[in-house]
Parts: structure tokens; C-alpha cells; sequence
């Protein structure tokens, strides 16, 4: 279980699942990013979220809790997709504030979202996959990305972020431990 650390939901547990390459924001790095996020003007209550390859969807619930109008999430493995609408649930979450999409990130990506666009996109790919330039393709090409639009990847430690990344700024990156949470901003 993980526990929502700031506004609205702050201290409410969310259940989560076990899985390979299954390894959700700890606490530290969620407080940490959020306050980034809030410093560049999130969270007035108009943002539309699309959280990919989503897990526990606790970073989409974090952004809720904080004033997101509508969160999507995006998840393959349908253990953990059915710990998100039992999260939406038990957050007496109005339907309208969530869809949960379960399906393959990159299949989805190219057609299930075509003609949405979201100010806050946050891509969390397992580990070691190299799934993260194709993503964010599929998001630039697919338009997904709003003009004002903010795009956060949490990646291993390793992974070395280009200043210029198709299209996007580095805003910021910060390591934690194993994990590096990067911010690009169009």
C-alpha cells in the first residue's frame, strides 16, 4: 500500500499489486516532483492527465488530489488495472474524473487516444526496455502533447536525457537513488 502525500486524498492508502518491473514513485520522489510540478503552475484545476504505463496509478492520483480535473490511465497488466478502478472506487472518485484504459501503452498510444490532448503526461516504462523514445514519439506525433503541455519520464538512474529530446526542453532532472525523474516542457 502506498499512502497519496499531498492535498485533497493526502494520507489516503492505495492499494497496489506485485508484478515484474512493477515498482511504483516512493513517497520521496512523488513530494519531490509534485512540488516541481506546482512551481511551473500546475494544478489550478483544469489540468487533463495521462498517466502511461501507470501501475498503481499513484502519480495520477497524486495529481487528483491536487486539483487535476480528469486523469487517464494507461496500463497492460489488468491485475494492476483493476487496483486502479478499485482505487477510483474507493476515493469516491466521480466517474467522470478518471478512464482507465488497459491495454498495451504503445498500441494505445497510436490509436486509442487519437484527438485527446493532455497538460501533464507522465511516462513511467519498465526498466531496461528502451521503451521510452518510442513513447514519446507516439505522444509527439499523436499530437497528445498540449501547446503548454508538460511531459515528466521517471527512468533508471543510467539513462542519460538529451537537452533537446524531439521537440521538447530539459526543464529539469533529478536523481533519486536508482530512479532519475526528468521534466521536459515543449
Amino acid at each position: 500500500m502506498l499512502k497519496i502525500t499531498g492535498g485533497l486524498y493526502r494520507g489516503r492508502k492505495i492499494i497496489t499489486t506485485r508484478g515484474e518491473g512493477y515498482r511504483p514513485a516512493t513517497a520521496r520522489v512523488r513530494e519531490s516532483l509534485f512540488s516541481m510540478l506546482r512551481s511551473l503552475g500546475f494544478f489550478g484545476g483544469e489540468e487533463i492527465v495521462l498517466d502511461v504505463f501507470a501501475g498503481s496509478g499513484v502519480l495520477g492520483f497524486e495529481a487528483l488530489s491536487r486539483g487535476a480535473l480528469q486523469v487517464y490511465f494507461l496500463e497492460k497488466m489488468r491485475q494492476a488495472c483493476a487496483c486502479i478502478q478499485k482505487n477510483c472506487l474507493e476515493l469516491q472518485l466521480d466517474a467522470s474524473k478518471t478512464k482507465v484504459i488497459c491495454k498495451d501503452a504503445l498500441k494505445a498510444l497510436e490509436t486509442q487516444l487519437t484527438g485527446l490532448q493532455f497538460d501533464l503526461i507522465f511516462v513511467d516504462p519498465p526498466y531496461g526496455k528502451n521503451y521510452l523514445t518510442k513513447t514519446l514519439q507516439l505522444i509527439l506525433t499523436g499530437s497528445l502533447l498540449s501547446r503548454n503541455g508538460v511531459l515528466v519520464a521517471e527512468v533508471e538512474s543510467t539513462f542519460q536525457a538529451e537537452e533537446d529530446l524531439l521537440g521538447l526542453n530539459l526543464y529539469k532532472q533529478k536523481l533519486f537513488g536508482q530512479t532519475k525523474v526528468l521534466i521536459w516542457t515543449r
